[in-house]
């Protein structure tokens, strides 16, 4: 799917070089893509090129490539180190116009020994019942038991019993 993408890029490329020679209409027609979607690529993708500054791109690039950052943060560095100030969206467009983008960082994730595990979640009450369940009136003896299952994730195991 991306080359068909790509190779109609091209097309439409071309379409907008030679567009000053021959018919919009015609161009299309030999090239086999429709008018609309011709103008709908040069709508959506007229921003790209659209007061591109090379200057500012350059940077941007090299604030990347010193310390592999966001939009925010080198947005937040053209500021402080060129006193240039621009909108963090535009900083945005200009990384994917370049197709830079900032590494994801790992998620941290905690380890716990057995032993921490069994003993901050292992909770034991004293038997009070000893496996008596037999009431003499409704409503006596109204038993709960929550186990508790130590996995990756906790597991919570309810199961209630009345006795009647």
């Amino acid at each position: 799917m991306g080359s068909a993408h790509q190779r109609k890029t091209l097309i439409f490329k071309t379409i907008d070089e030679l567009c000053y020679q021959y018919p919009i209409s015609y161009l299309c027609k030999y090239f086999e893509v429709s008018r609309s979607g011709y103008y709908a690529w040069k709508k959506l993708d007229k921003p790209y090129y659209k007061n591109y500054d090379k200057d500012l791109a350059s940077k941007i690039l090299l604030l990347f490539n010193e310390r592999k950052k966001g939009y925010r943060y080198i947005t937040f560095q053209l500021k402080r180190k060129y006193e240039i100030t621009r909108n963090p969206k535009t900083v945005l467009r200009y990384m994917r116009i370049l197709n830079i983008k900032s590494p994801i960082r790992k998620k941290k994730f905690f380890h716990y020994s057995r032993k921490e595990v069994s003993l901050n979640s292992i909770v034991v009450s004293s038997n009070i019942l000893n496996r008596n369940f037999q009431a003499k009136v409704p409503m006596d003896k109204l038993v709960t038991d929550v186990s508790y299952i130590s996995q990756k994730w906790t597991t919570f195991f309810i199961r209630c019993q009345r006795s009647f």
